[in-house]
């Protein structure tokens, strides 16, 4: 049964990576049907005295996020929102990687890969399903070592297709680098603006409010550019104090 899952899972990864490669316009999400904009708290609202964030602050982000989501979706105009510290097709923070076992990973410190905290539900919003394993749970993000899932690239270039569920990656060059264990696998959503086709990437869940600041997206269809002054309003009710960057298709 073990085999037989094995090659299932190969087949999937296989079939995806053709498709990718045959279009890129698959990959991540519809660009021009979305709205992306930073949202994030005043330093002064955002941390104490001693430059710690307070606790007081990442509620009031969590809850300004339920808000939205819930005041956004229930516009005619909007099919659905997500958040982030990076959104497909943006520019992803890039890290060494190791994973467990694999010696000459080690040797060299490592491999770059591209990294993205996301909040539970992330992939559900986007549309994309995980191909392989679970998505995250609540649960995860209070983990002091949390799972993480990881994208078919990374599964191709530094798994060489092997069964990635259950190994465990280390982010970081140093020895000491906690190890994650890969819970999931998801589609090549965009994580490299350099190099699209290039970009194994591992996602980490983030607590609701603690990823700060944050990316939004919006996804409205076409010409999404006249929900602007709508979104703008919608914020500012929800959060006068909010600062909002500005919004890009």
């Amino acid at each position: 049964a073990l085999a037989v899952g094995v090659i299932g899972f190969g087949i999937g990864i296989t079939r995806y990576m053709t498709r990718i490669t045959a279009s890129d316009e698959m990959v991540g999400i519809p660009a021009r049907e979305y709205l992306a904009v930073e949202l994030r708290l005043s330093a002064n609202e955002l941390t104490a005295e001693d430059g710690t964030r307070t606790v007081e602050a990442v509620e009031r982000f969590a809850s300004l996020q339920e808000t939205l989501t819930e005041r956004l979706t229930a516009e005619p105009a909007v099919r659905s929102v997500v958040f982030a510290d990076a959104l497909p097709r943006m520019h992803h923070r890039s890290r060494r990687a190791r994973v467990d076992g694999d010696l000459e990973d080690e040797a060299r410190a490592g491999r770059w890969i591209r990294t993205a905290r996301v909040p539970v539900g992330f992939f559900d919003a986007l549309g994309h399903d995980v191909l392989a394993g679970r998505d995250f749970d609540p649960s995860d993000a209070e983990a002091g070592t949390p799972p993480v899932i990881v994208n078919t690239v990374f599964v191709e270039e530094l798994l060489g297709g092997d069964e990635p569920l259950g190994r465990r990656v280390r982010l970081g060059s140093g020895a000491d680098a906690p190890a994650h264990e890969i819970v999931g696998v998801v589609p090549h959503l965009g994580m490299n603006t350099v190099r699209r086709t290039g970009d194994p990437g591992v996602y980490l869940p983030g607590a609701p409010g603690t990823i700060h600041p944050i990316q939004m997206g919006v996804h409205i269809g076409p010409d999404p550019e006249r929900f602007v002054p709508r979104l703008r309003e919608i914020v500012a009710e929800a959060d006068p104090s909010a600062i909002v960057g500005t919004p890009v298709v």
